[in-house]
């Protein structure tokens, strides 16, 4: 995380709960969505909730308030990758307003097992 916060186009939330932390989104600004190379967009590379503090609607706080602040930066799009098999999380990011707009190849490291296809979703700021 140090490493995140030390980027000059880092943008970090942290989300609380009767006064703890139980969650964070960062953003990278001017970052170019993977498909299409489109300029103008901003990545949302992690977004974290606790398992007690989801589906209350802290997530969705949380991308408003990215969404907001991208807008404010010059931003015209939001862009965030998901695993392909995290079904519920797609689910999610489309009742946001994000759409699907291709595949790509996790490069990370992941369990043994654990398929490496991810979709990118993107979010047009208008």
């Amino acid at each position: 995380m140090l490493a995140t916060l030390a980027r000059p186009d880092a943008r970090v939330w942290l989300a609380r709960q009767d006064g703890a932390s139980v969650g964070f989104l960062t953003m990278f600004v001017g970052s170019l969505e993977p498909i299409n190379q489109r300029e103008g967009g901003a990545e949302i590379p992690r977004i974290y909730l606790l398992p007690g503090a989801r589906r209350g609607g802290m997530g969705k706080k949380l991308l408003e308030a990215a969404e907001a602040q991208a807008k404010s930066e010059g931003r015209v799009y939001i862009w965030l990758d998901v695993m392909e098999h995290a079904e519920w999380a797609r689910a999610a990011y489309e009742r946001w307003g994000f759409a699907d707009i291709g595949a790509k190849t996790f490069a990370g490291g992941l369990r043994p097992g654990r398929s490496r296809a991810m979709r990118v979703m993107v979010k047009e700021l208008g």
